[in-house]
């Protein structure tokens, strides 16, 4: 997996990618600082419904689900690994295109 690195208020990670109903998309983000990690997720078409499942912390301990954003404090510096899946709770098709986005404060 491609690991992208943010740093505090300059950048922002922006991926359009492809989701069906049987995987999840991992994004990884590497952060050395900061304190605010912040991420959405949107849908390109309109009957699907993406959501932030799981975040992967450094440590290899989860949270989630989320729905489509999050705003987490950042505990330690290192990899945070987002999951990205259809909500299974929503109407609407399991499969589809969306686009992620993340910056840290």
């Amino acid at each position: 997996a491609t690991i992208t690195i943010l740093k505090p208020g300059s950048d922002t990670l922006t991926v359009s990618s492809y989701v069906d109903a049987r995987e999840q998309k991992i994004i990884s983000i590497k952060i050395s600082s900061g304190h605010q990690l912040f991420a959405t997720v949107h849908k390109k078409n309109r009957r699907f419904n993406p959501r932030i499942n799981q975040i992967e912390m450094p440590d290899s301990t989860f949270d989630g689900p989320f729905g489509d954003s999050l705003h987490y404090q950042i505990k330690m510096p290192g990899v945070y690994k987002f999951r990205i899946g259809p909500d299974l709770m929503a109407d609407g098709s399991r499969e589809g295109e969306f686009i992620f986005k993340a910056w840290v404060k």
